[in-house]
């Protein structure tokens, strides 16, 4: 289980869990006000596996705040620095992935330290988290291809789910509106050959 308390997590599916109103109303009508409020230039393309590009906010500071409050709720893992924010357009929806493939490489190497051997530690992910800002938008809900599981989250919503397999997962099209996101890990230290 990622959180230390899961009294006010609801589980969704098999290591799919929904932590409800994490941000207040208050946090998500700032944030929003200053999503909405950046210029367009501003924001960057971002690049994934089936070529959809959701847009990346400039660095803003009140993600370390986000990740403050979620440190503290975890159980024994830490949360992956992200100081971005995602933005999905009308048109834009998100392929079919599992979080882990970016560390297969890793886990697969630390198997092969020898006693006493030099080695350095690398982070590897345990688990997804998306934070969602908003939900004035239609379409772009998170769909779980192996359980048939589809969500559309309310605003303040922080999903986290199994980085494995099981939790293959992608985002449906957004039909109308902007949809914004704050995205994570949440990961352990793997010891691999220096």
């Amino acid at each position: 289980m990622p959180f230390k308390d899961m009294s006010s997590i609801k589980i969704l599916g098999d290591e799919i869990y929904v932590y409800e109103n994490f941000l207040s109303k208050k946090e998500l009508s700032k944030i929003n006000n200053k999503l909405n409020n950046i210029p367009e230039e501003l924001w960057s393309k971002m690049w994934d596996a089936e070529g959809q590009v959701p847009d990346v906010s400039p660095k803003m500071r009140i993600t370390k705040k986000i990740i403050k409050r979620l440190s503290k709720k975890v159980n024994g893992l830490n949360v992956n620095i992200n100081e971005v924010f995602s933005k999905m357009k009308t048109g834009i929806s998100w392929g079919e992935h599992a979080d882990n493939a970016d560390f297969l490489a890793i886990r697969k190497l630390s198997k092969t330290l020898k006693d006493k051997e030099k080695f350095k530690l690398v982070k590897n992910s345990k688990y997804g988290v998306v934070l969602y800002i908003n939900d004035d938008y239609k379409g772009g809900e998170i769909y779980y291809v192996g359980q048939n599981i589809s969500y559309k989250p309310k605003a303040g919503d922080l999903v986290v789910h199994s980085s494995e397999e099981k939790c293959r997962h992608g985002v449906k099209r957004v039909t109308s509106g902007v949809r914004y996101a704050w995205s994570s890990n949440l990961h352990e230290l793997l010891r691999i050959p220096e």
